[in-house]
């Protein structure tokens, strides 16, 4: 029984000290988007964006009239980068930034890498009414 009294006492005082040191009360998507959004601008390059915040996931335009872009895959910044050399994305891309559920965006770029627009999506806060 001291056994579990004095492990509930280390677990409360682990989660207090967490919480107080852990950076977990100043946690704020919302403040993290906006800060975000406002700092990118159209006419930066993909490099510029990658540098502010790397996206977790992107996509290619498409020119199939049935979809706007192709899948939507994990985003690794080596394969990417050789791939924008290439020129496999000829009609653009576009990174998705998803912040929490009611802070999502699109970055779109041109076929060069230079961004086009941001855009906002549509997340489960909005199709829930709030």
């Amino acid at each position: 029984m001291k056994v579990l009294a004095v492990l509930l006492v280390v677990v409360i005082v682990g989660v207090a000290l967490l919480v107080k040191f852990g950076g977990v009360t100043d946690f704020d998507p919302a403040a993290g988007a906006d800060e975000f959004i406002s700092q990118v601008q159209p006419g930066m390059s993909w490099q510029q964006v990658v540098d502010i915040r790397p996206p977790k996931k992107f996509a290619a335009f498409s020119n199939n009239p049935n979809r706007l872009h192709g899948p939507i895959v994990k985003f690794d910044e080596a394969a990417f980068a050789t791939k924008i050399q290439n020129g496999s994305y000829n009609l653009g891309f576009f990174f998705e930034y998803r912040f929490d559920a009611e802070n999502a965006y699109n970055v779109n770029f041109d076929e060069q890498g230079n961004v086009t627009s941001v855009e906002e999506l549509m997340t489960m806060s909005d199709l829930l009414g709030g």
